[in-house]
């Protein structure tokens, strides 16, 4: 799909993914969110994101949103939100 010059072609053709809430454990959702984003041939940036940091599928995992030095066009969250607040204070 082709979106042209649309404004929300960021949506439909993301040069950049984070994945908020992504886990080391393949049974959450996080885990495969990232490992079907990587399975797809998805060639853009991925930004894996755990306060836990680390290193997920081969990926490095930013523990908060203000460690990327990345754009992102497009976030995923896959936590409980009375899981974590990812906003440095």
């Amino acid at each position: 799909m082709s979106i042209g010059n649309s404004t929300i072609k960021f949506l439909f053709e993301p040069k950049s993914i984070a994945i908020i809430g992504v886990s080391a454990n393949p049974g959450k959702v996080g885990h495969k969110i990232l490992n079907n984003i990587i399975g797809s041939g998805y060639k853009g940036n991925i930004y894996p994101v755990n306060p836990k940091g680390g290193e997920i599928l081969g990926m490095k995992v930013f523990p908060d949103l203000d460690s990327i030095a990345g754009s992102i066009d497009v976030a995923v969250i896959a936590f409980l939100i009375k899981i974590a607040d990812l906003r440095k204070a």
